[in-house]
């Protein structure tokens, strides 16, 4: 398809010219991996061409948001009104899966405050202090809004990604983290949120302190949560699930490690993916099911890490080129088909 049948399909959608089913045809093909350069300079003309009050739909927006990420936005300051519009379809996570939302719109940040966009590319992670002296430490593919300075009585941050956050304590101000459906208030502990775009959970789990994690359109659903506490929310069915962990597995990412306890392949190729910028492509045969638990050491390589998961895994061979890496079912020998 050449660029400027790309760019004809995407204008009509962000006009609003797609039918209902044909503009879901196209958000899907969006946000898979075909034609991406093409696809990417597309949307990033009609970005410049266009103000966000004109784009008629809200998946539109988080699609056109993605690709200032792709093209490696890292950190810059805001207007409250811009955030309002401009960035509100990056932090509803569930729009992009036609879920329940809650409404940025009904969060008010006050004129005086600026807020400041943080956008960490893949294979990297960024520490943070605001301006209350709480330290937040963000991983790859994670973007994070937050006032430049906290006003009023509950200090607010919008989160897509990974984060954990070393809370500086203040009982009259609570701290308050947004992220898809969900918030989660605290007055100082230390936690970590993984709450990444596509993906059906989101996780929070307690160190230290205590902390309440709830849907933002009803309080009485949710937790509170006590130190090695992890609440899975599924955005699907809208449900909460209570674990006790060793936190110190969840947060351990943070010291540079990687660690799996009991966990799928499909989550452990995924943060794979985002912590050393490659994209996997695997057979249909590969047993994305099958659970995995390891860890891996900072300074690992990606092709030291793919030694290890084949040790750990069954009939399973690799190879990389570039930045892809294939998995293929020893004996199968099929292409890879992701």
């Amino acid at each position: 398809m050449n660029k400027t049948k790309i760019y004809q399909i995407i204008r009509r959608l962000t006009d609003g010219m797609l039918p209902e089913s044909r503009r879901r045809i196209v958000v899907r093909w969006l946000r898979g991996q075909e034609h991406v350069a093409e696809t990417d300079e597309a949307m990033f003309r009609i970005w410049n061409e266009i103000d966000g009050d004109q784009v008629s739909d809200e998946e539109t927006k988080v699609a056109l948001q993605a690709v200032k990420r792709r093209i490696g936005l890292s950190e810059r300051r805001i207007g409250w009104k811009q955030m309002l519009w401009k960035y509100a379809a990056i932090i509803l996570l569930p729009l992009i899966t036609g879920l329940t939302v809650w409404q940025v719109m009904n969060f008010r940040v006050l004129e005086s405050s600026d807020m400041i966009e943080c956008y960490v590319p893949l294979g990297e992670q960024k520490k943070i202090i605001l301006s209350d002296g709480t330290e937040v430490m963000l991983n790859s593919g994670t973007l994070f809004i937050y006032p430049e300075k906290f006003y009023g009585e509950n200090r607010k941050v919008f989160l897509s990604g990974e984060a954990y956050f070393e809370v500086e304590h203040d009982k009259e101000n609570p701290f308050v983290v947004r992220t898809g459906p969900l918030a989660i208030r605290v007055l100082g502990t230390t936690f970590n949120v993984k709450a990444y775009p596509g993906e059906d959970e989101i996780t929070t789990t307690l160190k230290t302190g205590r902390v309440k994690v709830y849907r933002t359109d009803d309080e009485t659903k949710g937790l509170t949560m006590n130190p090695d506490d992890r609440v899975v929310y599924h955005n699907k069915d809208d449900r909460f699930e209570l674990f006790r962990v060793e936190a110190e597995v969840f947060t351990s990412w943070t010291e540079g490690e990687t660690r799996f306890v009991d966990r799928p392949l499909s989550e452990v190729l995924k943060t794979l993916e985002r912590r050393y910028d490659v994209t996997f492509r695997y057979d249909k045969s590969i047993n994305l099911n099958e659970m995995y638990t390891m860890k891996f050491k900072p300074n690992e390589t990606i092709e030291e890490v793919m030694r290890i998961l084949m040790l750990a895994g069954s009939n399973m061979e690799y190879s990389i080129d570039g930045n892809v890496v294939f998995l293929r079912s020893t004996g199968k020998g099929g292409a890879a088909d992701r």
